[in-house]
């Protein structure tokens, strides 16, 4: 059901963004926090799989968790990093007006997708 995959996104965009929050003094460490957001936004991309917005935020997820792990891990969220995004950029579709994506998920997913394209052919 696409309507209940909005908490699920909303849930994982708030754990994903306390993991990017520096100070933030909770019980559970960055590490948790990401590992919740991606819980909670692939059940919502289970329930609505052609959600681009839903994509992007899990692929954003992802890179960001790379950033604290060792080469062979950080290769790992690269990789899934991209397989999320490529279906971002399948699904939010090309508009890139800011009528159509006032949040500018196309520009960002475009640009996330050669960030991790990118890495992954340096790194592999």
């Amino acid at each position: 059901n696409p309507n209940l995959s909005t908490m699920w996104y909303v849930r994982g965009g708030i754990w994903h963004e306390r993991g990017n929050t520096t100070g933030f003094t909770r019980d559970e460490s960055r590490e948790d926090q990401y590992a919740y957001a991606v819980e909670n936004l692939r059940k919502a991309s289970e329930l609505d799989p052609e959600n681009g917005k839903i994509w992007y935020v899990l692929a954003s997820t992802y890179q960001d968790m790379a950033t604290d792990l060792d080469a062979g891990d950080r290769i790992a969220n690269y990789e899934k990093a991209y397989a999320a995004v490529q279906k971002a950029v399948e699904y939010l579709g090309e508009d890139a007006s800011h009528a159509a994506d006032p949040y500018g998920s196309v520009i960002h997913a475009e640009s996330l997708f050669w960030t991790c394209k990118n890495i992954l052919e340096r790194e592999r």
